[in-house]
């Protein structure tokens, strides 16, 4: 992150700024702590070990199961924090500066990807109710791809205004990692369906 542009800090600041307002207002009284303490470290553990893609320097991981599984079991404030922990993962050659607009954009992401699926009715059904799947599958979709489009636009102001890439290189790009993502996010509803048989055992099953 050493020689950014002006617009290009301004932004990260900016984005950095925006997640921890968001955070410091929301309130965490209905939060299941044990829950949100298992996604939290599900979160890390999977964002810690990125797969390589094809795109050039481009990395993807499981982490985004994690966040739309806390979009179901946790709520837009919820989804917020588990985004957030990004800050400490276990990529060592992450800088601080990157840290904290990872942390930041995972965090806005989630809240607005939890947004979406309360709008679509998401929240009106449990996992552990009969059929939830399908009232669940379409306000699950919708935070699906609010998670990932959100993800992909503050990542990629960031590369274009530190010139990075160009624009027709990082739509390109973005198709490429959108399919990846896609895929890793879908996994989260796995996670949520299963959390009222196995409990924190999600964890050691998504882990394998």
């Amino acid at each position: 992150m050493r020689g950014l542009p002006l617009s290009a800090w301004a932004y990260v600041c900016g984005t950095v700024a925006a997640a921890v307002a968001l955070l410091a207002m929301s309130s965490y009284a209905r939060l299941d702590h044990h829950v949100l303490a298992v996604l939290v470290v599900l979160f890390i553990a999977l964002d810690s070990a990125p797969a390589k893609l094809s795109v050039e320097r481009a990395r993807v991981s499981m982490s985004y199961a994690a966040g739309l599984a806390s979009v179901v079991l946790l709520g837009s404030v919820g989804a917020a924090v588990v985004g957030a922990s990004a800050i400490i993962t276990g990529q060592r050659l992450r800088s601080p500066v990157k840290r904290l607009f990872n942390g930041a954009q995972f965090a806005l992401c989630g809240y607005a990807a939890g947004t979406v699926y309360s709008a679509l009715g998401g929240l009106t059904h449990q996992p552990a109710q009969p059929h939830w799947v399908e009232y669940a599958l379409t306000p699950f979709l919708g935070a699906l791809v609010t998670y990932v489009v959100v993800n992909l636009l503050l990542a990629g102001g960031v590369l274009l205004l530190s010139k990075q890439a160009p624009l027709w290189g990082l739509l390109w790009a973005s198709g490429h990692l959108a399919v990846g993502v896609l895929g890793y996010g879908v996994i989260g509803l796995l996670i949520a369906g299963l959390w009222p048989t196995l409990g924190p055992g999600v964890l050691v099953l998504v882990l394998l």
